[in-house]
């Protein structure tokens, strides 16, 4: 054992030094590679004077860059301009050419600073070279001479007071067709009252004015900008890059318009064929919901809720369609958006989508219609409109109620108006009486109060039930059939006086007895006046033969 442990150490100590070793051998290899050259513009006066590719006499491109700069700076403050010429020179044999300004080498071109995707030589890319340093000291040179100043300034406020004036103009342009256009929308308002699409169309026609208004004031103002700088030597160059920008940027504008052009036109075809689709399908579910045509699984009351579900799902199938081909969909930032918009849904649409599944349980089990007399908790009233979140219920105070689907759908539903022009709706109302009132007696006055109110259906025929025997009264409900369910409260409230009325007629009263101590004598009906008026018995009751 100790032997293998001996063992396994000095295994150990061999592979540390061999992996110090590699280890020395690879930083040993990257200490004498030699480092990456970066590429380096030199740039002076902004302008582009020469691109340093490769290391020279041991200074890297990003110092060669500056040690030019700096040397070509310094004859521009000068304020002179020498002779700028080219020198071939050789070094290690490698040739090259040195640019020379006088007697002072400014900085030198080797073959290594050629671009490779470029077809010019060394001597024209120094002949080139040559060019921008003569360009530089000569933009030095007038820079400080006062006339080219006292030009450029003059220039500028002349150009500054005609751009201010085509702006001011825009401006005017702009205030007189947004008050065209609203005249014209106000005078069409009145003839369509409001109606249509004027209102749009007027819009969308004074957003484009506004729109290219404004491209016309960016135009006035690049070339203000542009006018200038080319007004100064030293920012020249500057005026030309702007308007090479401007023209770049609408050949770049202009090609992705003619590139996207193809899939706009697939987007367009797919959008004209939806359209048309979901057309066919709301007129099939407008048929079906009017009853004139029958559909499988389909009733009235679904109909509407089953064709916006359709129509939402032609749309998706559609946007699926039109995806690929909308500009910049392939893009990464596109993609980041489209990401970011689908956790933010998914995050906030939580209630909202327990709302709408809420709605759709409420819609497919018929369980109420706009128009039905429903109580819903302690809501009671006529269901005023159905949406996709929630109901509204306006009560007999004239209140508007918004109950939540979600909340809908753990409550119970009492709708009265279901079966009422069929069978009728059930109203019923309770009274307790003490044990000294004939029971036959109550009932028949229950029934008779009931057929006082008009509005009770005379068929079924009102029936009294003695809903409990507690222990001082009797707890009678008395149950009728009404045709018109919005009118239960008013309808209830004409019951009520009825049954006063008939109560107070025949000399009983409508009071529940309560007792602290044993009464004196029993609390009971005598048997003699178990059918006091209006009851009447069996043998009264039976037809005559």
């Amino acid at each position: 054992m100790g032997f293998s442990v001996h063992r396994l150490v000095v295994l150990a100590r061999y592979l540390g030094l061999f992996f110090l070793f590699a280890a020395n051998v690879a930083l040993a290899a990257t200490a004498s590679a030699p480092p990456a050259a970066v590429e380096a513009t030199l740039t002076v006066a902004n302008r582009t004077v020469a691109t340093f590719r490769t290391n020279f006499s041991g200074a890297t491109p990003e110092v060669r860059a500056a040690r030019a700069e700096r040397r070509i700076k310094e004859l521009g403050d000068q304020g002179v301009t020498p002779e700028v010429e080219l020198v071939p020179y050789s070094v290690d044999g490698t040739m090259g050419i040195a640019i020379r300004a006088g007697d002072q080498i400014l900085f030198a071109l080797s073959p290594g600073d050629l671009d490779p995707e470029a077809s010019l030589s060394l001597n024209d890319t120094a002949e080139e070279s040559a060019k921008q340093v003569r360009e530089v000291l000569q933009a030095y040179q007038e820079q400080t001479t006062p006339r080219m100043l006292l030009r450029g300034i003059l220039l500028t406020l002349l150009a500054t007071a005609i751009a201010w004036g085509l702006l001011w103009l825009l401006l005017q342009i702009g205030r007189r067709v947004t008050a065209r256009v609203a005249l014209q929308l106000e005078r069409r308002l009145e003839k369509t009252r409001g109606v249509g699409w004027a209102r749009y169309t007027y819009g969308l026609i004074l957003r484009v004015a506004q729109l290219v208004l404004l491209v016309v004031a960016l135009f006035v103002l690049d070339l203000w900008l542009t006018f200038v700088l080319k007004q100064f030597p030293i920012t020249a160059p500057l005026g030309d890059h702007l308007i090479e920008y401007l023209f770049v940027y609408a050949a770049h504008f202009g090609e992705a318009m003619l590139g996207a052009l193809p899939g706009l036109v697939a987007i367009a075809i797919i959008v004209v064929i939806s359209q048309a689709i979901a057309g066919v399908v709301r007129s099939v579910f407008d048929a079906a919901q009017s009853g004139n045509i029958s559909l499988p699984g389909i009733h009235p009351e679904t109909a509407s809720a089953t064709r916006r579900i359709v129509i939402c799902g032609v749309w998706a199938f559609a946007f699926a369609l039109c995806y690929p081909y909308i500009p910049g969909s392939n893009s990464d930032v596109f993609k980041g958006v489209s990401v970011l918009l689908g956790f933010l849904l998914t995050l906030g649409s939580a209630g909202v989508v327990s709302q709408l599944m809420g709605g759709l349980v409420l819609t497919y089990s018929r369980a109420l219609r706009v128009g039905d007399y429903v109580r819903i908790g302690e809501v009671e009233g006529v269901v005023q409109e159905l949406s996709t979140l929630s109901i509204k219920i306006v009560n007999v105070r004239n209140e508007e109620i918004t109950i939540p689907n979600a909340a809908l759908v753990s409550s119970a539903i009492y709708n009265y108006s279901k079966r009422a022009t069929s069978q009728g709706t059930m109203l019923s109302t309770k009274v307790t009486i003490g044990y000294d009132a004939p029971w036959r007696q109550i009932h028949a006055l229950l029934i008779e109060a009931a057929h006082r109110v008009p509005d009770i259906r005379d068929t079924p025929e009102p029936y009294v039930y003695q809903r409990a025997l507690n222990d001082f009264y009797v707890e009678y409900e008395l149950f009728c059939q009404i045709s018109e369910a919005k009118q239960r409260v008013p309808i209830l409230s004409k019951l009520h006086g009825a049954i006063q009325d008939c109560f107070n007629e025949y000399g009983v009263q409508i009071m529940s007895p309560h007792f602290f101590s044993q009464p004196s004598q029993a609390v009971l009906s005598p048997k003699e006046q178990w059918f006091a008026a209006p009851a009447r018995s069996a043998e009264e009751s039976a037809p005559a033969a």
